[in-house]
């Protein structure tokens, strides 16, 4: 099992972070597609060789790439010219995630706004999701759609209905256990094990409850320090074969950074083999 840390990599400075995550002793590193970061949509060519450059030097990998957050309005626009601009957004990303050496671009399929008709919703996101998988294909490529908190596709029934009614291998599901906890929505590894091979890359992140007055909420958490059941995730993941990239997706502290990453790589490890 190979590991990677998921961010975004500030166009300042990134060398010095990419060679904290390879000194951390992880084996990639999960840019994100973003208008503040490397690689951006507006150099994303240029931004791209540069990062491949770097991490070849630092031997990290780059094996996926987060679409980041412009994806989010357009996906499940009711205005046609928004989801083609997702399309062309997605181009883009799949550009870049080819330069760097990678073969998944992780999305989110779009989200449900107040006032708006779930029907709806779902029919313009099958349009985008057809799209990029035709897309994604055509680049030999893979598009991952991830579970996030967009209010939308909420169940393991509702992502493997979508994403066979989509049917196109090339369009497979980004699973983020840690969201599943985070949302309250059931047992991941109940999710893990009726997606199935419609997992193509999974994130960790560990989440706890918090008491605001007489409710509760998540936050997130460095892994092992929240309520996710990791035992049950590991084994629900080598239950259906899974032997791809494990990123961790956790807010960089704003000290002690190094410290940080390299107890995360070894918290990863450690869930991977049991041994927490």
């Amino acid at each position: 099992m190979k590991t990677a840390f998921s961010l975004v990599l500030p166009t300042a400075g990134y060398p010095e972070l990419l060679a904290a995550v390879a000194e951390a002793g992880f084996d990639g590193v999960e840019p994100t597609f973003h208008p503040n970061g490397i690689p951006s949509p507006d150099r994303f060519r240029d931004e791209a060789a540069a990062l491949r450059k770097e991490t070849d030097r630092l031997g990290l990998a780059i094996p996926s790439l987060r679409g980041g957050p412009l994806f989010w309005p357009l996906f499940g626009s009711a205005n046609p010219e928004d989801r083609r601009r997702a399309v062309e957004l997605a181009r883009q990303a799949l550009e870049a995630l080819r330069i760097m050496g990678g073969d998944v671009l992780l999305v989110v399929p779009g989200r449900w706004d107040k006032g708006r008709s779930y029907f709806h919703l779902w029919d313009y996101c099958m349009d985008t999701a057809r799209m990029l998988a035709d897309v994604a294909a055509e680049m030999k490529l893979i598009v991952g759609l991830e579970n996030v908190e967009n209010r939308f596709l909420c169940s393991p029934r509702e992502w493997c209905e979508f994403v066979d009614t989509v049917g196109n291998p090339h369009l497979r599901v980004y699973f983020d256990p840690g969201n599943v906890v985070y949302l309250d929505m059931g047992h991941p590894g109940a999710w893990i094990r009726d997606l199935g091979s419609r997992i193509c890359r999974v994130h960790m992140k560990d989440s706890r409850n918090v008491a605001e007055g007489v409710r509760k909420s998540q936050e997130v958490v460095p892994l092992l320090a929240g309520n996710v059941e990791w035992h049950d995730i590991v084994q629900a993941l080598k239950d259906i074969g899974y032997d791809s990239w494990l990123s961790a997706e956790l807010p960089l502290p704003e000290t002690g950074r190094r410290e940080f990453l390299k107890e995360t790589a070894e918290q990863m490890r450690r869930i991977w083999s049991g041994t927490i």
